[in-house]
């Protein structure tokens, strides 16, 4: 993949390549630049719409049809002119209800509405629709482009899929991930992206290979000589311990597969879409088992019996043998991680709760505090429970009394996923670092990493970290430094409303704004929006209580829900509209 030397400040929202000219529209400018020479041949502030509905090619120029006006360009040859040719664009009803339509062929429109889904429908000789195909990123669809029977599509999950409309099927992925992919077009042998960050790169289709996980990785596994990844592509993949190629993968969801537990010889995965799906351990085979109306974090088992834990707060107790469930409802909020334990059960929910399920007795005990939760490990020695938390901190708990025993502050990002190697407790944090606290002297060491990592896991005593492009790296661990810094200031932030906390100096967070607004809108909340560009002091605190140092975040009524791709995510599959209903009631 490479860049070109074109680069913007802005990100491209539009991008359309005729002839030798790339066409791009990025903040309030239009431009256009040969590609011969990457010299600019015209830019002027005429905004382009992000909507665009179609573009017709014409002997010496285009016309770019948006939502309510059409732009002409032509006389490319000699003095480029650019004016709007009339203020309203007949027929196009069906426009207003999505929010992609657009012609990308003589008889093919891409459809998009809010969500992972983009489906291409044909267009009749007498105008009438009919869907051919139904394709699916790991986020929002923003782009589409076709070339005969190959269609090249680009995503807010930062990659680029290559569909066979003939076969229905995906036959090639790239994740560029350092910023979502807002535009595409084709040039010669390149598909040619626009992204978030004002880039514009050009990748040579023969290396749009299916060489790649289709998104972030959220899990690791260890299983005999194997490593098991599962991804936000909705994939399980397995590769070799010392081979970096997959030697088999299988998608089995739409939605995320989030969690899997190992038993026998059968593997239960658990994804976004409340499915439960078994396995073998080669991936030949699988089953869908059962489905809730509920979003599956994470699944643990003991002999045959599955524990799995939901975004709404529920734990389902599930019997293999004879194909029955019970649903026990813990908590409120929303419970991300589970453990099963010496005939207990341990879970842990976003909101600083753990609970400690004794299953002889039907008992539950619980412990909460301030912090808030996102993964956990076990201390067999000890018989502890080591938990992550957003605010860069890692607690310790006996699981007898379910006591806090030790709180020790390592960062002031959020710790993503941890693990524990009889000394040493291991953890992944958003600052693109690994951190070792070694359990006897309590020292905190770290080590930076080049890649976003989304998971880690220990496997045959070697450290493997995923990351958000769908890639598997394995990290040596011990070559670390001492890190601790003194504890910054904090203020209390407003719990009373929904608010977006946004930088206007940030072009990634401008483009998230924006699909924010659009999912608060659609749930028809009412939310303020605050700039934290020059506040430092509201900047800290909002990354300290969410652990999340990306912006803009999304507070509410006091509560972190999620950041990023999962809140479009929760959206979609309808649990984000289930927990602000019941964070709504609480605050009323």
């Amino acid at each position: 993949m490479s860049t070109s030397k074109i680069k913007r400040n802005e990100a491209i929202h539009f991008l359309h390549i005729y002839m030798e000219w790339i066409i791009i529209g990025y903040g309030e400018f239009l431009e256009i630049i040969c590609l011969n020479t990457y010299e600019r041949v015209y830019k002027k502030n005429f905004k382009i719409s992000k909507k665009i509905i179609d573009i017709q090619h014409e002997e010496d120029g285009l016309i770019i049809v948006e939502e309510k006006r059409k732009i002409k360009i032509d006389n490319f040859r000699d003095f480029i002119q650019v004016k709007q040719i009339n203020n309203c664009i007949e027929g196009l009803e069906n426009v207003q209800k999505y929010r992609i339509y657009k012609r990308i062929s003589q008889n093919m429109l891409l459809i998009c509405e809010c969500n992972s889904i983009f489906r291409i429908k044909k267009i009749s000789e007498k105008g009438e629709l009919e869907e051919i195909f139904e394709g699916r990123h790991c986020n929002w669809v923003a782009d589409g482009v076709v070339d005969k029977d190959i269609l090249y599509t680009i995503g807010y999950d930062g990659a680029v899929r290559v569909w066979n409309l003939a076969k229905r099927k995906c036959i090639g992925i790239r994740n560029i991930k350092k910023g979502w992919g807002l535009s595409i077009s084709l040039y010669k042998q390149d598909v040619v992206i626009g992204d978030i960050n004002g880039r514009i790169m050009f990748i040579s289709k023969d290396n749009l290979k299916l060489n790649q996980l289709g998104g972030a990785i959220w899990n690791l596994y260890g299983k005999d000589n194997d490593i098991y990844a599962v991804s936000e592509g909705g994939e399980i993949a397995i590769r070799s311990i010392g081979n970096n190629k997959y030697k088999k993968r299988i998608r089995i969801t739409n939605g995320w597969v989030n969690s899997l537990s190992f038993e026998k010889q059968n593997i239960y995965a658990v994804t976004s879409y409340g499915e439960l799906i078994k396995l073998d351990a080669h991936l030949q085979e699988k089953i869908e088992i059962n489905k809730w109306n509920m979003w599956l974090n994470a699944i643990a088992n003991h002999k045959n019996t599955l524990f799995i834990v939901t975004a709404e707060g529920e734990l389902i107790i599930y019997n293999i043998k004879d194909n029955k469930y019970k649903i026990k409802h813990l908590s409120e909020y929303q419970l991300i991680d589970i453990k099963y334990v010496k005939d207990k059960v341990i879970v842990i929910s976003v909101e600083g709760e753990i609970f400690v399920y004794d299953m002889l007795n039907d008992k539950v005990k619980k412990n909460r505090n301030k912090f808030h939760y996102t993964s956990m490990a076990y201390n067999s020695e000890l018989n502890q429970i080591i938990v992550a938390t957003f605010e860069g901190t890692i607690l310790m708990f006996d699981v007898d009394n379910v006591r806090t025993i030790n709180i020790i502050k390592i960062c002031y990002s959020r710790l993503w996923k941890i693990v524990f190697d009889k000394r040493n407790i291991i953890c992944i944090s958003t600052d693109k670092s690994i951190y070792k606290i070694e359990s006897d002297t309590g020292l905190v060491l770290s080590k930076k990493l080049s890649e976003f990592p989304t998971t880690c896991n220990l496997i045959k005593d070697k450290l493997y970290v995923g990351t958000d492009k769908g890639e598997i790296i394995d990290v040596d661990y011990n070559n670390t430094i001492s890190v601790i810094e003194k504890e910054r200031y904090t203020e209390k932030i407003n719990a009373a409303k929904v608010i977006i906390y946004y930088d206007s100096t940030d072009s990634y967070s401008k483009i998230y704004r924006e699909r924010n607004e659009l999912i608060l809108n659609n749930m028809e909340l009412n939310y303020s929006k605050i700039d934290i560009a020059k506040n430092e002091r509201l900047r800290t605190t909002i990354i300290k209580e969410t652990g999340w140092d990306r912006f803009p975040i999304v507070i509410f009524w006091g509560t972190f829900v999620c950041a990023g791709s999962v809140l479009a995510q929760m959206y979609e599959t309808g649990t984000l509209k289930r927990i602000v209903l019941k964070l709504e009631e609480e605050n009323k």
